[in-house]
């Protein structure tokens, strides 16, 4: 029977999972599927009797079910649960259980990029207050950053996003800290890693608000978004001497995790497999062109 697996939530035509997904099946010649399926949160409930039943052997949740399905889970791992989101879904043990990859996807791109760069003892500032500043802040706090500063335009979200981030990491609350909206040249130029967690760059969006320091040479600057995949935050960086890195790593990466939970081992993510997708992100544009 073909196993069949799943990226849910609504909208969801514009997911390019199926290509990643697709792409490691055939790889390792599986008997197996990945389909979109829009999915309500209303309807949440009758997708996951599917992945109970056998009948799914597993999906990715987005936009608006990766909260909503934590009341339908039996476990949660301990990344999902501190960050209270999820997306990833699988059977094990007989319970259905829950993850969020983006963390160790996003380290996971980050070490591939950059080996042996670390961020323990080192200062990082992070733009936005959302649910993947969220989860980089825990994956920075866990792996050892002196410091992690946050920025965003609501400070009252900002604010909130700090005293939870304390709560579930006891003892580190004097290594987050919040600065101002839009950021000082000063704030940047004084950290060694910064990320913007925003949609601010990606297409149809205005760019950043930022100061930008005349150098930065040796900095590392990191996007999360990937269409474009050299965003303007990416173009002032890389123009400054900063080493840029864009977002895509972290979909193929995190993508890859969940592959991992469904199938048993976590597969390469692989210049043929960043050619593909990167293909993929260009051609929309092109056919746009007059």
């Amino acid at each position: 029977m073909t196993d069949q697996c799943f990226v849910a939530g609504s909208p969801i035509s514009h997911s390019r999972s199926p290509m990643i997904h697709g792409f490691w099946m055939a790889e390792r010649g599986l008997d197996a599927r990945y389909d979109r399926i829009e999915t309500t949160p209303d309807q949440l409930a009758g997708l996951l009797a599917r992945v109970r039943s056998g009948d799914l052997r597993g999906g990715n949740l987005t936009v608006p079910l990766k909260e909503a399905v934590i009341a339908h889970l039996d476990d949660l791992t301990p990344e999902a649960a501190i960050m209270g989101a999820v997306n990833t879904v699988w059977m094990k043990d007989g319970r259905l259980t829950g993850a969020n990859t983006d963390v160790d996807g996003f380290f996971a791109h980050l070490g591939q990029e950059l080996p042996g760069w670390t961020c323990a003892g080192r200062d990082v500032l992070v733009l936005g207050a959302g649910g993947a500043a969220r989860a980089i802040i825990h994956g920075l706090m866990r792996r050892g950053a002196a410091t992690v500063t946050l920025a965003n335009r609501s400070v009252a979200r900002a604010t909130a996003l700090v005293a939870s981030l304390s709560a579930s990491h006891p003892g580190t609350s004097t290594r987050l800290r919040l600065t101002s909206w839009p950021v000082a040249s000063e704030q940047i130029a004084a950290h060694a890693l910064v990320v913007n967690t925003t949609s601010l760059g990606m297409k149809g969006e205005p760019p950043l608000p930022m100061a930008w320091p005349v150098r930065l040479d040796g900095q590392v600057f990191y996007d999360i978004v990937y269409a474009p995949l050299l965003t303007p935050f990416l173009a002032e960086a890389r123009a400054r001497g900063a080493i840029g890195v864009d977002g895509l790593g972290m979909l193929l990466h995190q993508a890859a995790l969940a592959f991992g939970h469904w199938f048993g081992a976590v597969p390469e993510v692989s210049k043929a497999l960043r050619t593909l997708v990167e293909a993929d992100l260009v051609a929309p544009a092109q056919a746009q062109r007059p």
